[in-house]
């Protein structure tokens, strides 16, 4: 990944969660020390909703959507070649999966730039849902890569690790891709919120203190 997708905090959290999992907070594991800095990192970079924000519109939207050009255009490069020359059918079959989301990755982000050439709140509305989907697909880019190593590696003798070890890395890998991203399919229909239905209300609406009424 670009420096543009790796230096959100939320990203960060995310990524170590799901893939270290309980390890994540165990001192011996080399990613504790980057689960605890993502911690404070959320206080001194903003939260995550200000990392959306910085992601959405400031990284991609200013740079006139470039990066995600780029990003996506790398994502389908190692989908394709996946696809054609994965380790295994189920490789083949994620690589497909990855494919089609990298594909709607671009086509959502442009659809966001153009309704925000007519209001830009539409950012706004769609920038957190936008986060958390570039965050699964990401994962799912990871997981395929595991995938394919583990798919490699599993009928050769001459492994790091026991056939048992890459096993459990496809189980988990076929784990993500059922259970895991099918959740982007919730966050496309999220991104595109009809910008009314968050911003019409007004500011003075939001808390009613009927305490400040009372005589």
């Amino acid at each position: 990944m670009g420096s543009t997708f790796t230096h959100t905090p939320s990203v960060y959290h995310f990524f170590i969660f799901h893939i270290a999992g309980g390890h994540g907070y165990i001192k011996s594991n080399k990613q504790e020390q980057i689960l605890r800095d993502v911690r404070i990192a959320a206080v001194w970079e903003g939260t995550t909703g200000i990392q959306a924000l910085d992601l959405l519109g400031r990284k991609i939207m200013m740079g006139k959507l470039k990066p995600i050009n780029e990003h996506c255009g790398k994502l389908r490069s190692k989908a394709l070649n996946l696809m054609m020359n994965g380790s295994s059918s189920s490789v083949k079959k994620h690589a497909w999966e990855l494919l089609k989301l990298a594909v709607q990755w671009q086509y959502c982000t442009y659809k966001i730039g153009a309704a925000a050439a007519n209001n830009r709140d539409a950012i706004g509305v769609a920038s957190v849902d936008y986060l958390m989907y570039s965050g699964y697909v990401t994962m799912a880019e990871h997981w395929l890569k595991m995938e394919e190593a583990a798919a490699k590696n599993i009928n050769n003798s001459d492994s790091e690790h026991p056939k048992e070890y890459y096993q459990a890395k496809i189980q988990t890998a076929e784990f993500y891709f059922n259970n895991i991203l099918p959740r982007t399919e919730t966050l496309v229909t999220t991104m595109f919120t009809p910008v009314d239905t968050v911003m019409q209300m007004k500011e003075d609406h939001f808390s009613f203190d009927h305490a400040l009424g009372a005589n």
